[in-house]
């Protein structure tokens, strides 16, 4: 299952934390999770393996401010 969040900036744009994409049984796509954090996959997309996005989810108060560089 793919954790999607859809986090509101402004009125007029969005942000959305994705995670990598998988294949038809759920499992990873190898090209795709070697390329966190090297390759962007999109214009903003704040992309997270499913561990990763739920201890975010978990952890962090809504509100908080985050800086991404």
């Amino acid at each position: 299952m793919e954790l999607i969040s859809n986090i509101k900036r402004d009125p007029e744009h969005l942000a959305y934390c994705r995670s990598v994409p998988t294949d038809s049984k759920g499992g990873y796509i190898k090209e795709e999770a070697d390329m966190l954090g090297i390759r962007p996959g999109s214009h903003g997309c704040i992309r997270l393996t499913v561990p990763d996005a739920r201890w975010i989810m978990q952890s962090v108060p809504t509100g908080t401010p985050v800086l991404v560089n």
